[in-house]
């Protein structure tokens, strides 16, 4: 080997050497929510909110989705506005941050005549008007043979996001930016105007069975990402659960693990937080969350202490790693 060569290659080895940390450094100054538990990278918990599902923004005011209503508190922790609901899953803001999106449940009258919860979707501005909202049951009658999810829930929705600014060409026409993408555990995945009057799409993974899945979005190249509960490929043996990406005619694009394990199953819950176009942050329900490689196939940060309190595992519906720094500086003492 000539020294230029040598040179070259001891270069480019530090450069990755050094490529690493810088990734990491920026993951480091932000920190973890599960539900509106804060901690920092190291899972130190920072501070602990009221509620069950929280959103914090830069001027130290922060949404939190409690039990039985949705308040949107000043920096000062003063409630700015409040809507009745009982709330779960998610709460997520539009692409813009002007609206915000939140699963919730009502009870209503069966065809018997008995009491039952059916999902009711809101889409709110940060004023706490609400500008669309919808319930499930036009979305459950437009299913075929498809039974209540349960003797108290007629309908289980799990994910609500906007459609992004999407930047592959040639997609479905009902693949466009604003349009809304809800997922019902076990009925299918749903693409509705931006309104929730008018369904563009609907359909029901074949990777899954009978779509048993959680947190399903869409990508800026128009793939879907979400978290497979139950995989196709189980059998009555072993049951697996995986993470899956693939493009909009449903071929898998990547795949984690990639070779399916049976020790990596959860049949509620989980989640998938895209960081960058190398690194996921997955979100088991129990097990707790860790940041892998797609790259290098490897896992390589386990935040599993986020899930693990009172010197026992906690089930937790989702980790995300997010930038509060000024959120944090804007908190009053």
């Amino acid at each position: 080997m000539s020294l230029n060569q040598f040179m070259i290659k001891f270069l480019t080895t530090i450069a990755l050497l050094f490529s690493i940390p810088a990734f990491s450094q920026v993951w480091k100054e932000h920190y973890l929510v599960k539900h509106c538990d804060i901690y920092k990278f190291n899972t130190e918990k920072v501070k602990a909110y009221p509620g069950l599902l929280c959103h914090f923004f830069e001027d130290g005011s922060f949404l939190s989705a409690a039990k039985l209503e949705l308040n949107y508190f000043s920096k000062n922790k003063e409630i700015l506005w409040k809507i009745p609901g009982e709330y779960h899953h998610q709460l997520n803001l539009s692409e813009d941050g002007k609206r915000i999106l939140v699963l919730s449940s009502k009870n209503v009258t069966d065809d018997k005549g008995k009491k039952i919860g059916i999902d009711h979707f809101m889409i709110i501005n940060k004023f706490g008007k609400i500008i669309h909202e919808s319930l499930a049951d036009w979305l459950y009658k437009t299913l075929k043979d498809s039974p209540p999810w349960s003797n108290e829930e007629l309908t289980h929705f799990n994910s609500f996001y906007e459609i992004p600014k999407l930047v592959e060409k040639g997609l479905p026409d009902y693949m466009q930016e604003g349009n809304i993408l809800l997922n019902g555990y076990g009925m299918g995945l749903f693409i509705l105007s931006p309104d929730l009057k008018k369904i563009l799409h609907h359909r029901k993974f074949s990777i899954s069975d009978n779509h048993k899945v959680h947190d399903v979005k869409v990508l800026p190249n128009g793939h879907f990402i979400f978290f497979n509960n139950l995989d196709s490929r189980s059998t009555e043996q072993n049951r697996f659960s995986s993470v899956i990406e693939m493009d909009h005619k449903e071929r898998i694009v990547y795949q984690f693990p990639k070779t399916l394990d049976p020790t990596f199953f959860s049949l509620h819950m989980g989640g998938v937080q895209v960081l960058d176009q190398e690194h996921w942050l997955i979100s088991h329900a129990v097990v707790g969350s860790y940041i892998y490689s797609k790259k290098s196939r490897k896992i390589i940060y386990n935040l599993y202490q986020t899930h693990f309190e009172r010197h026992r595992f906690l089930s937790a519906q989702q980790v995300n790693l997010v930038d509060l720094k000024g959120f944090m500086n804007a908190q009053t003492p």
